[in-house]
């Protein structure tokens, strides 16, 4: 002690404190960040931040000397993408810990036309579960996939790998159809035959398969042989409720023989089937029908054709008919000749100076016949040299 008065002076200062931080759900997954001066009784700030793809699941502020957990305020209500808080130092270190978990984003899925199908919660990261199939697929297509612009990596081309699908956030997902598959039948045919412009092959040789698809359309000629023509013409497939057959509309030239329709709906084994039953086309001929004109030269006789003997002076025959024509002369004529025009044997003509009937037999062509009788008058002669012929022995 001194001779004198001793002052003593006295000043306290405050600690400043550290505060440890730790996020639990690992560094990746976001950050703690506090204020600099951490002094007893001062106002601590810090900032839970996740990061992309994550939210704040917890935290804890706790004080390392008693254990306990401090309380603070929140900079906003929702903190689910983290906040700013405050606390209020004690005299003691503390410890922040935080826990984020991944983010949860809601998958839409759409039809071609906007229509919901469904939806489902994918977490950050995590690829989409997929639908394997949708329920309604439009008529005459069937479903091949998903397209989305949302996923990790844009997918353009439809695909059902679930590992194409990396959900990073909302995501829509659309379905994607293509146009079913139809073979086109065309039958055998006989008397002519179909000639299917995507094929190089006939009718004339065999069944013709074309593939085709939904709404393309189908040409083919339709060529008959010499002296046919187009009987019936059916185009026809199973319905798209599978159990029945349906007629098929199609335009028919007969002066161009072409014909052609277009690929509609077609019945399958099942909605996502990409080929449909098939289409068949059935084309069958028939001979042609013509006209035979019948023409006595003279009229000094009669015509039978076919043993008919008629007024009228136009007969009609299937292409191939048998054709017979016979010559009566009158009395004191004979026949001079029977021409039949285009029929096989093409002519035929007599010059008998007899007075008996003449028979001509021939096939109908694929053209107009004009049969021409022509009778002669026999001189007395020739008429006194026959009726001797007829005496009887």
């Amino acid at each position: 002690m001194p001779a004198c008065d001793v002052d003593i002076s006295v000043t306290y200062g405050k600690i400043d404190y550290s505060v440890e931080t730790e996020v639990t759900s690992g560094d990746a997954t976001g950050t703690i960040t506090v204020s600099a001066v951490n002094t007893y009784k001062n106002s601590v700030t810090f900032t839970l931040a996740p990061s992309y793809g994550y939210v704040l699941d917890s935290f804890k502020i706790e004080n390392l000397a008693t254990g306990k957990i401090i309380p603070s305020i929140a900079s906003k209500i929702n903190q689910t993408y983290g906040a700013d808080y405050t606390f209020d130092m004690p005299a003691s270190k503390v410890k922040i810990t935080a826990k984020y978990v991944k983010d949860a984003y809601t998958v839409t899925y759409l039809d071609t036309n906007n229509a919901y199908i469904g939806s489902e919660a994918i977490e950050y990261k995590d690829t989409a579960t997929l639908y394997p199939s949708v329920v309604s697929v439009p008529n005459g297509y069937h479903f091949v996939g998903w397209v989305s612009n949302d996923t990790e990596t844009p997918v353009t081309v439809a695909s059902l790998n679930t590992a194409d699908f990396v959900i990073v956030k909302n995501t829509v997902i659309t379905a994607v159809y293509e146009k079913d598959q139809t073979d086109v039948i065309f039958a055998a045919t006989t008397n002519g035959y179909l000639a299917p412009a995507d094929s190089a092959e006939t009718t004339a040789g065999g069944d013709v398969t074309v593939g085709k698809y939904y709404l393309d359309t189908v040409s083919f000629d339709i060529v008959p042989d010499e002296g046919y023509i187009v009987d019936t013409i059916k185009v026809y497939g199973k319905d798209t409720t599978f159990d029945k057959n349906v007629n098929i509309e199609y335009d028919y030239s007969a002066l161009t023989g072409k014909c052609s329709f277009v690929i509609p709906a077609i019945g399958k084994t099942a909605p996502n089937t990409v080929k449909t039953y098939p289409v068949n086309v059935v084309v069958t001929f028939k001979k042609d029908t013509f006209n035979l004109t019948k023409d006595v030269i003279g009229q000094n006789g009669t015509v039978e054709v076919n043993g008919k003997v008629s007024t009228d002076d136009t007969y009609t025959y299937e292409y191939l008919d048998v054709v017979t024509i016979t010559a009566t002369p009158d009395k004191g004529y004979y026949v001079k000749s029977i021409v039949a025009t285009m029929v096989s044997p093409a002519t035929s003509t007599e010059d008998t100076a007899s007075a008996y009937s003449y028979t001509y037999a021939g096939t109908m062509p694929a053209a107009g016949v004009d049969g021409a009788a022509q009778t002669i008058k026999l001189t007395e002669r020739q008429y006194r040299s026959i009726s001797r012929c007829l005496q009887p022995i």
